[in-house]
């Protein structure tokens, strides 16, 4: 299985209102400073389709555009950014997972932050339907109704027409309807796609997810955690896999890891052998998304990791063999969504805040 990694460049990123992005459209005002060609942005913008405002006026573009020139050509200050944060719990399903709360066309739900869920959003189908989301169209047979068991609901494809996270929302939002057995159940979840584009920043020690609207919002809140002393790693984006992965090691093994926000932190079977950590006895059992099963373990000591030669807490990763779980065939070489994964017991005991504007994982300092 070839996959092809490529480093991700923040920097060639338009300096352009981030409230206006892919996946779903949102519906706060564009954001204008005078600095960073954003004077030419406004203009550019500078039309008469008008654009919702924070509440159910209308301001045309052209108003906005106008005022945000203004304003810095008379010396004015520049229209504040602002990171606004939404709430984050901390639910053991199937091992410790953040949730946010949403709505979706106004209906309340939990919904998983999950880093390693290639798509924009899903919901079940019950969900889905009291929601009011009726635009369902087939794709596969896809989705667990019950561990090992494919449900028969299959997968669909949907729109939603309105999601709403935090203080924010966003209109004709992607979204994917399939089954996932967890208890207590799951309503759904915001994927890697959502996350990314919203430049989102996830924060396990103060258990907030940070929404900014500007490239100068995420550029501030990055400067603060190095200012309390977080060491900052850069993550790479695997483009084939639609995962984040760092450099590190794993008990002195070098090795790409990847980066999950939810559940335990695992070890494939045969980089275990590889680093020389010893399997205890069988101590769960998985079942993979495509209805695959197979022996989880747990390593007789704790197992030594660093990222970018930074020390870090000590892991448990539970080990067991991931190409097999995702029912996939083990290729010559592995690629770091399978080879190792760091999730939210690595985030939480160390503190990380993981940053997908600058695309940047944060350690804590150690205690």
């Amino acid at each position: 299985m070839s996959r092809q990694t490529r480093r991700s460049t923040h920097a060639s990123r338009p300096k352009a209102a981030m409230a206006l992005r892919k996946g779903g459209k949102i519906t706060n005002l564009p954001f204008f400073s005078c600095g960073n060609g954003w004077i030419r942005e406004a203009f550019n913008r500078a039309t008469a389709k008008a654009i919702p405002h924070s509440g159910t006026a209308l301001m045309p573009r052209f108003v906005t555009g106008m005022l945000a020139g203004a304003a810095c050509l008379l010396g004015a200050s520049p229209v504040s950014a602002r990171m606004s944060y939404v709430p984050v719990k901390l639910r053991v399903v199937s091992g410790v997972r953040p949730f946010a709360p949403v709505r979706v066309n106004g209906k309340p739900f939990l919904f998983m932050l999950h880093s390693n869920a290639r798509f924009t959003v899903m919901t079940t189908h019950k969900n889905a339907a009291l929601a009011g989301v009726t635009n369902l169209i087939f794709k596969d047979h896809y989705g667990i109704s019950t561990p090992g068991q494919v449900s028969n609901l299959g997968r669909a494809s949907a729109t939603l027409e309105r999601l709403q996270v935090g203080d924010r929302t966003y209109s004709k939002v992607p979204a994917l309807i399939f089954e996932v057995p967890q208890d207590p159940p799951m309503d759904g979840m915001l994927g890697i796609t959502w996350l990314r584009e919203q430049h989102v920043m996830l924060d396990y020690g103060r258990k907030r997810l940070g929404l900014p609207q500007s490239e100068e919002d995420t550029e501030a809140a990055d400067h603060k955690l190095l200012a309390a002393g977080y060491k900052a790693h850069k993550m790479i984006f695997d483009s084939a896999d639609k995962s984040y992965f760092v450099e590190g090691t794993i008990n002195g093994v070098a090795v790409r890891i990847g980066v999950n926000t939810v559940a335990e932190n695992v070890l494939d079977v045969t980089l275990a052998r590889t680093a020389g950590v010893e399997l205890g006895p069988v101590a769960d059992h998985y079942g993979g998304p495509d209805g695959a099963q197979g022996d989880v373990y747990f390593p007789k000591r704790d197992v030594e990791i660093a990222i970018d030669g930074q020390e870090a807490a000590p892991i448990r990763p539970q080990i067991f063999d991931t190409y097999a779980y995702d029912s996939a065939p083990r290729p010559a070489t592995s690629d770091a969504a399978h080879t190792a994964r760091l999730g939210a017991d690595f985030m939480i005991a160390n503190r990380v805040v993981i940053d997908f504007g600058s695309e940047t994982i944060f350690i804590g300092p150690q205690r």
